[in-house]
C-alpha cells in the first residue's frame, strides 16, 4: 500500500521475499532466532546443579533451626491455557540472546493450585475457572479428581470433583 500510494501505482507490491531481503541488508544488527515461550525458558533453570545446590542449603536450613517436617508445607499455583504458544520464527537485534513470545492474552485460561506437606500429604488439586460459567468437557476428564471454582453470574461456585 505504501508503495502503491507513494507512486500511484496500484500494480506495485511488495515482494514474499522483502523481509529476508531487509535482513540481508542489515546482518550487522539483525538476525534470526526461534524464539521459545517463557515457561520453557524457565524450565532451563531446572538443572542438576541448580536442584543440589538448593537442597544442600535447605537441609542446612532444616537443621539448623530443627523445622519438622510436617510443618513444612508447599502451595503452588499454575496458569494453564487452553491453547499453547508454539515456537515461531522471529527477527531480533543480532546481540539479544534469547527471543520470547508473548502469548495472546484472550485464550481461555484456568488456575490450578496443588497443596503438599513435606512428611508426604498430598491435598486434593483445585481448579479455578475465571470466565462466566464452565465448559462441562474441561470437568468430564479429571483423573486427579481436582476441587472446581467457576462463576455463576455474580457468584463464585464450588463443585467437588465432578461435574453435577
Amino acid at each position: 500500500m505504501i508503495l502503491q500510494e507513494r507512486y500511484g501505482d496500484d500494480t506495485l507490491h511488495v515482494s514474499d521475499w522483502w523481509i529476508s531481503q531487509f535482513i540481508d541488508a542489515n546482518y550487522l544488527d539483525l538476525s534470526t532466532k526461534w524464539a521459545r515461550s517463557h515457561d520453557k525458558s524457565c524450565a532451563d533453570a531446572l538443572n542438576p546443579t541448580n536442584v543440589k545446590d538448593y537442597f544442600e542449603k535447605l537441609a542446612m536450613a532444616l537443621q539448623n533451626y530443627q523445622v519438622i517436617m510436617k510443618n513444612i508445607y508447599g502451595f503452588d499455583e499454575m496458569g494453564i491455557m487452553s491453547q499453547t504458544t508454539r515456537n515461531m520464527k522471529v527477527v531480533t537485534a543480532r546481540a539479544s540472546k534469547h527471543a520470547k513470545v508473548i502469548a495472546d492474552a484472550h485464550r481461555e485460561s484456568m488456575s490450578l493450585l496443588v497443596l503438599v506437606c513435606a512428611d508426604g500429604k498430598v491435598f486434593k488439586p483445585t481448579a479455578i475457572f475465571k470466565g462466566n460459567g464452565i465448559n462441562t468437557n474441561w470437568v468430564n476428564i479429571n483423573p486427579l479428581k481436582c476441587t472446581y471454582v467457576y462463576r455463576f453470574e455474580d457468584s463464585f461456585l464450588f463443585a467437588d470433583s465432578q461435574w453435577p
